[in-house]
């Protein structure tokens, strides 16, 4: 098991929630995550590696392209 890092997101990206959760996955820490953050936006993060970044209508975004 690894231990997630799940924020919540508003529309601005900052985050209004967190929380830590163990998953045998990152399917697994996804699907927890939706139901964590409702309608937020999520980023999940397991040690310095970014899982997924979904905005609150459950898409992913892509950020290989975003400035830093």
């Amino acid at each position: 098991m690894s231990d997630y890092h799940i924020y919540c997101l508003d529309d601005r990206n900052v985050i209004v929630r967190r929380h830590h959760h163990l998953a045998d996955d990152d399917e697994s820490a996804l699907e927890a995550a939706r139901k964590f953050c409702g309608d937020y936006g999520i980023e999940i993060w397991v040690g310095t590696r970014r899982v997924a970044r979904l905005g609150k209508d459950g898409e992913a975004i892509d950020l290989t392209n975003a400035a830093a």
